[in-house]
C-alpha cells in the first residue's frame, strides 16, 4: 500500500508551542493524519507479524511469474534461432513489449489497491448457477490466497515488476499478459485461480485471439472509417468464427464437452450449449 524506500523521505510535522516544540496537532488538521500516517507505516515495519513480508526482497514476488515461463519454456517445441534477435519481426515483437509494458503498470497497480478494499469489505460475485465464475468457483474477490496458499497481493506484485522491468527481460509477453488480457488476469488472480491463470491464458487459441485484437487496435493497420472498438469486435468474432467452423469442431466435440462436464451443474450444461448454438 506504500513505497516503502520513500518512507525515509518522510518527517513528522513539528510545531513550536509555548517554546516547546511538539508533534500533537489538533485532529482533523492537515499535520495530524499526516503524522498519523507516518506513525501507522513505522509500526507495520516494526511489527513482528509483518516484518516478513514487508523486509523480503521483491524478487520472491517476481520468482511466481519466472517459473512459470521456465516450465512453459522447457515443454515448448519452439527455440530461438541464432541471431535471430536481430530479425525484423522480433525488433517489431520487442518494440511492442515495451510498449505495452508502460501501459501494463496502470491495470495493475489499480488492482493492487483495489484488492485491498475488496478483502476488507468481503466483496464477492453475486452467485448464479449459469454463470462460468460460479460454475468454476471464481466467486470471491476477497481471497488472500490462491489454492496453492500463494498470496494474492504477492501475484499482483509480480505483475507490476515484469511491467517495470520489461526493458530489462520482456518475459510477461511469453506469458500473453497484454491490453487484450488485463482484465482476465486480473479477474483470474483476485478469485484465486493463481498460476493456472497464465496456462489459460497461454492456449493457442488466446494467443490468437490476443494477436487479432491488438492488430486491430493499431490505427496504422486499418484503413477503415469504423471505431477502434467496432474493429476489435469484428476482428475476434470473425477469429471465433473461423475457429468453429473448422471441420475439428463438431458434434463429437459438443459431445465430449458435455461428458466431462459436472452432469449436476445447470450452469456448465448452459455454457456447453451456449459455444455450441
Amino acid at each position: 500500500m506504500f513505497d516503502i524506500d520513500k518512507l525515509g523521505l518522510s518527517t513528522i510535522n513539528w510545531k513550536v508551542e509555548k517554546g516547546k516544540a511538539t508533534d500533537r496537532f489538533e485532529e482533523g488538521s492537515e499535520e495530524y493524519y499526516q503524522n498519523q500516517l507516518i506513525r501507522d507505516f513505522i509500526t507495520m515495519l516494526i511489527d513482528k507479524d509483518t516484518v516478513n513480508i514487508l523486509h523480503r526482497s521483491i524478487d520472491n514476488d517476481t520468482k511466481l511469474l519466472t517459473d512459470i515461463v521456465k516450465e512453459l519454456e522447457s515443454s515448448s517445441s519452439t527455440r530461438e534461432e541464432p541471431y535471430g534477435f536481430y530479425s525484423l519481426s522480433t525488433q517489431t515483437e520487442r518494440k511492442n513489449d515495451y510498449i505495452t509494458g508502460k501501459i501494463g503498470i496502470g491495470p495493475f497497480a489499480l488492482n493492487n489497491n483495489n484488492h485491498i478494499l475488496t478483502m476488507l469489505y468481503g466483496v464477492r460475485f453475486k452467485e448464479n448457477p449459469t454463470s462460468i465464475m460460479t460454475v468454476l468457483g471464481l466467486n470471491n474477490l476477497a481471497s488472500t490466497e490462491d489454492a496453492e496458499h500463494n498470496s494474492i497481493m504477492s501475484w499482483i506484485s509480480a505483475l507490476i515488476n515484469a511491467h517495470v522491468d520489461i526493458a530489462k527481460d520482456p518475459y510477461i509477453s511469453k506469458l500473453n499478459v497484454n491490453p487484450y488480457t488485463y482484465n482476465l488476469v486480473n479477474t483470474l488472480i483476485r478469485t484465486g485461480f493463481g498460476k493456472n491463470t497464465f496456462y489459460f491464458t497461454t492456449q493457442p487459441i488466446m494467443k490468437d485471439l490476443a494477436r487479432v485484437y491488438m492488430n486491430a487496435s493499431s490505427a496504422y493497420m486499418s484503413d477503415s472509417d469504423k471505431s477502434i472498438y467496432a474493429l476489435q469486435k469484428e476482428a475476434t468474432e470473425k477469429l471465433a468464427e473461423s475457429l468453429f467452423k473448422d471441420e475439428k469442431i463438431g458434434e463429437s466435440s459438443y459431445e465430449d464437452l458435455l461428458e466431462v462436464s459436472d452432469p449436476n451443474s445447470i450452469g456448465a450444461r448452459t455454457i456447453v450449449n451456449d459455444i455450441f448454438k
